[in-house]
Parts: structure tokens; C-alpha cells; sequence
């Protein structure tokens, strides 16, 4: 069974359709096969950008390396939390890619 890497992208757009060029543009850098994006409001202002993907390492180790790898690919000074023999939850005010405020990613084992 695949684990399942989630998302979730906040933004500093005012509206959805600037929100959602945003998030397609993370998207393009990331380059996975994502499904279920939803864009919402956010109540402090703003967007957010939720969607998955499959990890396409088969252990968990080898899934953890991966996520952490996309997760360089468009931020940095990531703070980790969580029991990470369970849960990969990240976390990061410093997004490479412009419109993009924070970034959350939780991979569970």
C-alpha cells in the first residue's frame, strides 16, 4: 500500500483565481501526479491550497527521504515534529516559490 503525502499551501492571495496560479505554479516545481486540490479562504486572510500524492518509496524510511526531498525542491528552515517512526509532520515560513507564505506537509506511516 502506498503511503499518502499531504499538503497543505498557505497563500497570500486575495482572490482564488490568483490563489490557484500560485499553487499551480508550486505544483509545476514539484512535478508529482497530485489529486484532490481544494482552495479555500483562509480566516487570517489569504488562501490555502490543500492536495496529495502517493510516495512512490515503498518503506517508510525511503518515504520520509522522499517527502523531505520534494519538501527542499520549494521551501527551507523546515521544523519537523511529531514521532517521526509514525508521522512525518513538516513545517516552513520560508517558501521558494513567490505568493506562498507556508507550508505544511504530514506523510503518516
Amino acid at each position: 500500500m502506498k503511503r499518502k503525502i499531504t499538503w497543505k499551501i498557505f497563500t497570500n492571495a486575495q482572490t482564488e483565481e490568483k490563489a490557484s496560479q500560485v499553487i499551480e505554479n508550486l505544483l509545476d516545481q514539484l512535478s508529482v501526479d497530485y489529486s484532490n486540490l481544494e482552495i479555500k479562504p483562509y480566516h487570517k486572510g489569504g488562501f490555502t491550497g490543500t492536495f496529495c500524492h502517493p510516495a512512490g518509496a515503498d518503506t517508510w524510511s525511503e518515504a520520509v527521504i522522499e517527502t523531505l526531498a520534494n519538501a527542499q525542491q520549494i521551501g527551507r528552515s523546515w521544523i519537523l515534529s511529531g514521532d517521526i517512526e509514525k508521522e512525518l509532520d513538516a513545517w516552513s515560513n520560508n517558501s521558494s516559490i513567490t505568493g506562498v507564505t507556508n507550508l505544511h506537509i504530514i506523510l503518516d506511516n
